[in-house]
């Protein structure tokens, strides 16, 4: 079988007011040479038929129809049914907004053989109808960066969007990381992967351009909702992710900075332990008392937000500082996208 350029890895669920933007925006691109691997994950709306359809269109949609495995273990599959030299996320409720992509990121890895490629996002929420331009971490360089320098580079910006459908991977990079989405992960399955994977980049490249179009506030989207798994996973990514930055071979300030801002989750999770039900909520609390030890590199963090809320717990402890700014954020009517 022939090895296109890309492969465009989209996951698929429940997505049937959506996906047919997403496949058009893969299907608009002028760029030619990739193949599109979608995995309809057990959905029970139109989306299967959505997918078909596309399939019949054009032979580069390959379509794969399974039982609901969940988001970890479906990108996990479609990388492995994938063929293409590098490597690009999509998801089925989101797309791309300009047909020119992926000539902009091919371009970038011909002349400045780069192993990864970044770009910036669009924020469009749902509720309001609204779109803005995501606030930018990702650095631009005119010259690559080694994957080291770039995570410096993003931390030093303040709370990182850990986002992997950001980036193009090549798959020698993807493979030689040994990475895999930790499957039952129903939030922040992609953190810890994207870190592994860029912390082993020789050359990584920005291209200054919004050329994703991420939906947010929708109501059937896990990411949407904050309760007891999501919590338990956003903790459990953050401490893997200290733990694995303090382990690596990088100047001291890259370090601290990496690891302030995987702290960030710490404090960001804590406050909506309080919108759950009484049980839900203690064991969420007995979870953000037992990693308390993150509170130790908050301090490193660049949001300033996240720094005032880090001397809240500090002086007033978990119950009360995490309550407190609890009350704070619903007074100001603050949520997470």
């Amino acid at each position: 079988m022939s090895e296109p350029m890309f492969s465009v890895l989209i996951p698929a669920y429940n997505v049937e007011g959506y996906l047919t933007e997403c496949l058009d925006g893969v299907l608009r691109q002028t760029f030619r040479d990739w193949e599109a691997v979608v995995i309809d994950d057990g959905s029970t709306d139109g989306t299967g038929g959505i997918c078909d359809s596309f399939a019949r269109k054009d032979p580069r949609f390959r379509i794969f129809h399974e039982k609901n495995h969940g988001i970890a273990f479906t990108r996990n599959c479609l990388i492995r049914r994938s063929r293409g030299r590098s490597l690009i996320f999509l998801d089925g409720d989101d797309y791309w907004a300009d047909p020119k992509m992926l000539q902009f990121v091919f371009d970038e890895i011909k002349d400045k053989q780069a192993d990864v490629v970044a770009w910036w996002a669009l924020l469009l929420d749902e509720r309001t109808k609204q779109m803005r331009e995501c606030r930018n971490e990702i650095p631009i360089s005119r010259v690559p960066m080694d994957g080291a320098a770039f995570l410096g580079e993003m931390a030093r910006a303040g709370n990182c969007k850990w986002w992997g459908w950001l980036y193009a991977f090549q798959r020698e990079l993807w493979e030689k990381s040994n990475v895999a989405f930790k499957e039952g992960r129903v939030i922040c399955e992609d953190e810890e992967v994207l870190f592994q994977v860029l912390a082993n980049a020789r050359r990584v490249c920005t291209i200054g351009k919004h050329f994703y179009c991420y939906r947010i506030g929708r109501e059937a989207s896990l990411t949407g909702k904050m309760g007891q798994s999501q919590i338990r996973d956003m903790l459990d990514v953050a401490a893997c992710n200290i733990r694995l930055a303090l382990q690596m071979d990088i100047p001291e300030t890259v370090k601290k900075r990496l690891c302030g801002n995987f702290s960030g989750a710490y404090l960001e999770t804590g406050p909506f332990s309080y919108d759950l039900e009484k049980e839900d909520k203690e064991q969420c609390l007995k979870m953000l008392c037992a990693n308390r030890w993150m509170l130790r590199y908050c301090k490193w963090n660049g949001n300033g937000t996240l720094r005032i809320k880090y001397r809240f717990i500090r002086f007033l402890g978990v119950r009360r500082g995490f309550g407190l700014i609890y009350l704070i954020q619903k007074i100001k009517g603050i949520r997470l996208i």
